[in-house]
């Protein structure tokens, strides 16, 4: 895995053009969080980004930093696409023909598409923000900010049911444990999830 990390990140370094980041339709607190620190880090490293989820914020993501620049509707030919949390770039909810050249997917279930030789795909991994938070600390941990570690915290945290889930494994607890070293506050994401 940490090789196919290595390569990806040499793709990112290299697109010069628009990054479009997907999340599924009706999305949840793994696609929502891992997609918004994706956000804030390539942003970080001189990219220009945008998120697109059709079906906006979920109300209880609201409090996500970055959720108010979260888009519905893309009008214009990405040069590269990254889906997050999903399976296929059908369930973004976006039609053909696809506004983007090319796709790479981050996803922690085994079903779906390969899309390229730059996909990160873990079953094994508790959720597809622990292989975010694993491909950011590969690239620079330093540029891991509060408001990165609180999305990554949040995806994590709402895809292991609150540590309650048969995908709450060691990796789970430490990759939290590290956000929280890095900012992020779990009382305030629980609160903020479950109020």
């Amino acid at each position: 895995m940490e090789e196919r990390i290595a390569v990806l990140i040499e793709r990112f370094k290299r697109e010069q053009g628009d990054i479009l980041i997907l999340s599924h339709e009706a999305p949840d607190g793994d696609s929502m969080g891992s997609g918004l620190a994706l956000l804030h880090f390539l942003r970080k490293k001189g990219k220009k980004v945008h998120f697109l989820s059709v079906d906006g914020v979920p109300y209880m993501y609201n409090f996500l930093p970055g959720a108010e620049e979260v888009i519905t509707d893309y009008s214009g030919i990405a040069d590269l696409a990254v889906l997050v949390d999903a399976s296929r770039v059908e369930r973004s909810g976006l039609e053909k023909p696809y506004p983007f050249k090319e796709v790479i997917r981050i996803d922690h279930h085994l079903v779906g598409e390969d899309y390229s030789e730059y996909d990160i795909l873990d079953p094994g991994a508790p959720s597809t923000g622990n292989l975010i938070y694993d491909l950011l600390k590969a690239w620079d941990r330093y540029a891991i900010d509060p408001a990165i570690a609180t999305c990554l915290y949040t995806a994590i945290l709402t895809d292991t049911g609150s540590f309650r889930y048969s995908n709450a494994t060691e990796k789970a607890f430490t990759d939290a444990a590290e956000l929280v070293e890095l900012g992020a506050d779990p009382a305030m994401v629980s609160r903020m999830v479950y109020m």
